[in-house]
């Protein structure tokens, strides 16, 4: 077990930025751009109870994601420069998801004490009724209400990260995936955390229930769990049993978007596909779905793919956070000046245009980062004539 601040090993070469996986979540911030856009013409298809895919949404996918991500990237970090350095860059993202929080957070408060056009529709009823209480709230995270309710659920659990990382490193995986499947189903039985929008509010998505998504993801970033340690035909039944699973879901799925048969049926077993509670049906749903795409994209290649839209997903998730918060600010602004009946015409053209503005975040970010990397650049260049010896001409340099 390696000891705070020294490096054990190098990280595995394959541990490097994986395109498929900004490509994923630049998919997943376009998906909940149009389930949050409001009177969305995909309203049917897509939502934010009901994804295109199945019974899950985008929401599942991106806190799975970033569990997977947090795994690859800290894990090698503790590896590499020892669990201190792991714990500052850990702490730096945090406080960065936190600022980027209090920044929405402040951004919505300022239009709702300016009274600008359609704030009054945001639902944000704490802030007007008591600004200094609200915003007490929110600068603890206890006030979340719709769309600011996924960040704080990332900065709890990249908190934790460093805590579930270093059991791991114990050997104490199956312990850890046993209590968090524990809580996600005690949380669902037995704890309905507050959601008063004049008060304590959580969110619409219950953090007890998801962290088992997050610290899943945590265990295959990790390479602790992973399919390839199945046998080969271990292997094929499970990717055959998630097919099947899959087919069945969506099928259900698509029947109950066009008001079919079965849809009343779907209603009466609607607790289990919960988005609050993390339902066992939908996590069953997105676990299977997980399954098929993986093995989709180790047959088919999926970092191999050539395609603009592709190479712009990859683009908009690899900077992921300015896009979000830009997602979530442009859904309050729609709410706010879009007409709440779009015809379907406006309402695609509206989308569209949603959609592809999370580029102008991206790039403005990529600009910055380029930006910081040149002028660091011509620090160490400065840094390098100032320290290097000045001889003059004829002088032997030993």
């Amino acid at each position: 077990m390696s000891s705070p601040g020294v490096a054990v090993s190098p990280a595995p070469k394959d541990w490097g930025r994986v395109v498929l996986l900004d490509a994923l979540r630049g998919t997943c911030f376009v998906l909940m751009t149009v389930d949050h856009f409001p009177s969305s013409p995909l309203h049917r298809f897509s939502n934010p109870y009901f994804g295109p895919f199945g019974f899950f949404t985008a929401t599942v996918g991106f806190v799975f994601l970033s569990g997977l991500v947090a795994g690859r990237v800290y894990e090698r970090e503790r590896i590499v420069a020892g669990r201190r350095s792991m714990v500052r860059r850990v702490a730096h993202r945090a406080r960065a998801l936190y600022a980027t929080q209090m920044l929405v957070f402040l951004g919505l408060f300022a239009a709702i004490e300016l009274h600008l056009r359609g704030s009054g529709r945001w639902g944000m009823s704490l802030l007007t009724s008591d600004p200094w209480e609200g915003i007490a709230y929110g600068a603890t995270l206890l006030y979340e209400p719709w769309y600011l309710g996924i960040l704080p659920i990332y900065i709890l659990f990249l908190v934790l990260t460093p805590i579930v990382l270093l059991q791991f490193d114990k050997g104490n995986a199956r312990r850890v995936l046993a209590m968090s499947a524990l809580l996600w189903v005690v949380s669902g039985l037995l704890i309905h955390l507050p959601s008063n929008p004049s008060g304590v509010d959580f969110g619409p998505y219950n953090p007890l229930a998801y962290q088992f998504v997050f610290i899943s993801g945590l265990t295959f970033g990790t390479r602790l769990l992973s399919i390839e340690r199945l046998s080969h035909v271990m292997r094929q039944r499970l990717v055959a049993a998630a097919a099947v699973v899959t087919a069945l879901c969506l099928i259900l799925r698509l029947q109950y978007a066009f008001g079919g048969p079965l849809s009343h049926f779907v209603d009466k077993i609607a607790p289990t596909f919960s988005a609050y509670e993390l339902g066992p049906l939908r996590l069953l749903n997105f676990a299977a779905f997980g399954v098929v795409f993986y093995w989709a994209s180790q047959r088919f290649g999926g970092d191999r793919v050539r395609s603009r839209s592709y190479s712009w997903l990859a683009f908009i998730g690899r900077h992921s956070l300015p896009v979000f918060a830009w997602s979530i600010l442009g859904t309050y602004v729609a709410i706010a000046l879009l007409p709440r009946h779009l015809s379907v015409g406006l309402g695609f053209l509206a989308v569209i245009l949603l959609a592809a503005s999370l580029t102008i975040p991206a790039q403005l970010h990529a600009i910055i980062r380029h930006q910081r990397a040149s002028f660091a650049t011509g620090r160490e260049r400065v840094d390098e004539l100032t320290t290097t010896p000045v001889t003059a001409s004829g002088d032997v340099v030993g």
